[in-house]
C-alpha cells in the first residue's frame, strides 16, 4: 500500500448520473490536474476557501488582501515564503532563472511551467503543458472537502503519486441489445 495515501482518504459517489470526489480529510490531500485556464477567486470557492495549488514541489495557498493575491508556500522546500501578485500583472513560475518565480532545484517543476496573471481584477493561472502539472487540493490537510463533479478525461491523484483518469461512458440499459447481460457491466 502507498504511504502517501490515508486509510479513508477519499469518497467517491455516484449520484443523480453524475460522479464526484471528496476528500474525507486525508493527511497528504487529493488533487485535481489544471488541464486548461483556471479563475483564482476573492471570494469563496465552491470547493474551499483558500485555494490551494500544487505545483513541482511545493503547494500554494491563495489570500486576498484588497483585492491584490498573495501566494503562501505553505508545504515544500520554500514553505513560509510569500509572494505578492500586483493587479493586472503576469508572472511566470518555473525552473528556468528567466521566471518572476524561479526554483532552479526543482526538478519536479518545468523550466517554464505555469503563468499567473489578473484581468478585470481576476486572478488566473495557466499551466504551460507541463509533463508533472499543476494541480489544485480539495481541502487542507486534515479537512474533509466538499464534493468536485469528476468529468470525462479529468485526471486527479491521491496524495504524492496515485493518478487516475476519469473515462465516463453513459449507456442506457435499455440502448444493450443483450438482455441476459449484467446491468452492471454489461
Amino acid at each position: 500500500m502507498d504511504e502517501s495515501i490515508s486509510r479513508f482518504h477519499a469518497e467517491i459517489k455516484f449520484t443523480d448520473g453524475k460522479f464526484f470526489i471528496k476528500d474525507t480529510g486525508s493527511t497528504t490531500g487529493t488533487f485535481i490536474k489544471i488541464m486548461e485556464k483556471v479563475q483564482i477567486v476573492q471570494v469563496r470557492l465552491v470547493i474551499f476557501q483558500d485555494m490551494i495549488i500544487e505545483m513541482g514541489s511545493n503547494q500554494f495557498q491563495a489570500h486576498f488582501m484588497d483585492g491584490i493575491l498573495t501566494l503562501e508556500i505553505i508545504e515544500g522546500p520554500s514553505q513560509g515564503h510569500m509572494i505578492e501578485i500586483p493587479k493586472n500583472n503576469k508572472i511566470t513560475v518555473g525552473r528556468k532563472q528567466s521566471n518572476v518565480l524561479n526554483f532552479p532545484d526543482d526538478q519536479h517543476l518545468s523550466n517554464l511551467h505555469s503563468t499567473i496573471f489578473s484581468i478585470d481584477n481576476k486572478y488566473y493561472l495557466e499551466d504551460m503543458g507541463t509533463t508533472n502539472g499543476s494541480w489544485q487540493r480539495l481541502s487542507n490537510e486534515g479537512e474533509a472537502s466538499q464534493y468536485y463533479e469528476l468529468t470525462d478525461k479529468l485526471v486527479f491523484k491521491f496524495g504524492s503519486n496515485q493518478t487516475y483518469t476519469c473515462k465516463i461512458k453513459t449507456a442506457l440499459v435499455s440502448e444493450k441489445s443483450n438482455q441476459n447481460a449484467c446491468i452492471i457491466c454489461f
